[in-house]
Order: structure tokens, then C-alpha cells, then sequence
């Protein structure tokens, strides 16, 4: 099992996702659908102590360009979902602010 995306918003400058993966999964590249590469993105952990443990926390980082988002994660135990494909492990927001300047 690969990290999977899942989309919770699909807007033309802001789109948002679920992150599923197992411990030892660490790196997808999905197209994101914007056009161009967005100006922010942002990946938080769902696991904030590494799925239970107290000594793991789930290490993420993404790139982006005008097609895809690039997730890496670390594989160390409790850095994923027990069962593939069930538990969100992380939120990923990428977005472009509107402008409103004259």
C-alpha cells in the first residue's frame, strides 16, 4: 500500500486532503489539479505522538510543482496506520490566496 489522498475539498485556489498510509510507507506523488504550483502548503500529523507511541512522531515533507504534490514520510513504527488505507494519519491543505488589490 502506497500513502493515499484522499479529497475532502476540491476548490479552484484551495483543496484539501485525508493522508492514509501503513509505517512503512514513505513517499506518493499525486497531481493536485491546480494549473499552477500553489503558494502554500501545509501537512500536519494526525498522530501526534506516533500512533501511541511515546517516543515516535511521524516525520513528514512535501514539494510541490504546477502538476504534483511530492510526500515523503519516514518509516519508522508508528509513523503509519495499523490497517492500509484506514487510518488518516495526516491533513494536507494546499492553497492560492485570492488576491483583492486594485
Amino acid at each position: 500500500m502506497a500513502i493515499a489522498l484522499t479529497a475532502v475539498v476540491k476548490k479552484s485556489n484551495y483543496k484539501s486532503w485525508t493522508v492514509t498510509c501503513t509505517d512503512a510507507d514513505t513517499s506518493s506523488t499525486v497531481a493536485h489539479g491546480f494549473g499552477f504550483a500553489p503558494d502554500m502548503v501545509s501537512i500536519q500529523s494526525a498522530l501526534a505522538n506516533g500512533g501511541g507511541s511515546s517516543t515516535v512522531c511521524a516525520v513528514w515533507g512535501v514539494t510541490v510543482d504546477a502538476t504534483n504534490l511530492y510526500l515523503v514520510k519516514q518509516n519508522s513504527v508508528g509513523s503509519g496506520g495499523s490497517s492500509p488505507g484506514t487510518t488518516v494519519v495526516a491533513k494536507l491543505v494546499a492553497w492560492k490566496p485570492h488576491s483583492i488589490a486594485s
